[in-house]
């Protein structure tokens, strides 16, 4: 999914500027740039037709190139209030055919009627309608599912400290507050800080233990007296991994839908704003592993997590 592409002016018209429908072929327009790298998109073309003799209006002609050969893509938009029927196919057609594009798309907001999905699927016209966050009247109630797959380990960790004689003790480094240098952490901050250093690892079947010197860092385990600490010995072991699955609304997008397959086509999604609703648990619902690893059906957002049990979940590898 990309980027949006910094399209300005179509934010910039007012609805008394533009003629009935222009507002709703720029958004198809910045749809379409935000889609394609390469192609050339110009909006309210006009084409030489070659059985009218004549200039038709397209309202926006894609060309792109394959092997040398420029392919031509035609746009045509209705903002109506109403599905078109089979008739608006038909005209739609001759236009194609009077061009000699070798693609049609028709787009109509309020979607199509039947026998125009049926007579534009044997035409091979693809029939979408455009929407939008930033206008109610091209709205969708989008959803993008987000599947998760979480690793679970549990963790333990313990603390040297030097005695006197020379000696060291260990002991479970919980239930204290601890210092690098002057800056006090609680116990979770402590280990984030420390785990982050060089270290010794060591793995035994599905236990990993990590033994870090340290240096400059001290706790008050005993009687809140600051002792400095010699080392951290670190281990977490895997337990399981369970597959979870979300749907999230977006407040900001745009999109394409097709009412021949029913795909829809993200050009601009806001995941700024999803990335808080990841985070929120409630949202979550366990599915099977089969599930997660078939999960190819429409675009969506497949990431992966580790939870621990003094760190709690957090999240990598995010995939948009």
């Amino acid at each position: 999914m990309r980027k949006a592409y910094k399209y300005c002016y179509f934010y910039k018209l007012k609805r008394y500027q533009l003629k009935k429908g222009k507002e709703y072929e720029l958004l198809i327009e910045q749809i379409y740039r935000e889609l394609g790298d390469s192609t050339i998109i110009k909006q309210d073309d006009h084409v030489w037709g070659e059985e009218t003799n004549s200039f038709r209006q397209i309202d926006l002609s894609i060309r792109y190139n394959v092997s040398d050969i420029e392919l031509l893509v035609i746009v045509q938009a209705k903002d109506w209030k109403h599905p078109a029927d089979i008739k608006v196919v038909g005209e739609f057609k001759s236009v194609i055919d009077d061009v000699k594009a070798q693609k049609g798309i028709l787009i109509c907001r309020s979607g199509f009627t039947k026998k125009a999905i049926e007579y534009a699927k044997k035409l091979r016209i693809d029939l979408l309608s455009a929407h939008t966050s930033i206008n109610d009247d091209w709205s969708y109630k989008l959803s993008i599912p987000v599947i998760n797959k979480k690793q679970i380990f549990a963790t333990t960790s313990d603390i040297v400290l030097p005695c006197a004689g020379g000696e060291n003790i260990t002991v479970n480094s919980k239930g204290a507050v601890y210092k690098i240098g002057e800056k006090i952490y609680d116990y979770g901050g402590f280990l984030s800080e420390s785990i982050g250093g060089t270290g010794n690892l060591v793995k035994s079947g599905k236990e990993i233990k990590i033994r870090i010197p340290l240096q400059n860092c001290s706790s008050n385990l005993f009687n809140n007296e600051w002792r400095d600490m010699v080392e951290l010995n670190f281990s977490y072991t895997y337990l399981k991994t369970i597959y979870l699955k979300s749907d999230l609304k977006p407040e900001e997008y745009r999109i394409l839908k097709s009412h021949t397959s029913e795909k829809v086509t993200h050009s601009f999604v806001n995941f700024d704003k999803l990335m808080p609703l990841i985070k929120e648990k409630e949202k979550w619902r366990r599915i099977d592993k089969s599930e997660y690893e078939n999960f190819s059906n429409k675009t969506h957002i497949r990431m992966n997590s580790i939870e621990m049990d003094y760190f709690g979940t957090f999240n990598f590898e995010f995939f948009k």
